[in-house]
């Protein structure tokens, strides 16, 4: 997760200027990082280097306290959002995260 989430931010850092950009990454995951050769202070310091915000949404069925989540929640906090969770549908309608991003 940490090497894709470098990867995206060189990608949004290296963008052509002259065109109409914002910078964000929109991050679906558990939070857990099995094999990356970066770690979650690199991923910080990337994302506030190029001024990029990273939004997180976690899977609805993760523990609230998981070590998943802390990540997540410092990824989101260091670009000046917050973390989410999908939560289940309420009265048939879908559960729709992006409403609060």
């Amino acid at each position: 997760m940490y090497d894709a989430l470098i990867a995206a931010s060189d990608e949004l850092r290296n963008a052509d200027p002259s065109l109409p950009q914002r910078r964000a990454i929109v991050l679906l995951s558990d939070g857990e990082d099995n094999v990356s050769a970066h770690g979650l202070s690199d991923v910080v310091h990337a994302a506030q280097q190029a001024n990029i915000t990273i939004y997180t949404i976690a899977p609805r069925d993760r523990r609230a306290r998981s070590a998943g989540n802390q990540v997540l929640t410092e990824l989101a906090k260091a670009s000046g959002r917050t973390f989410s969770s999908s939560l289940p549908p309420d009265n048939n309608r879908r559960s729709q995260p992006s409403s609060r991003i």
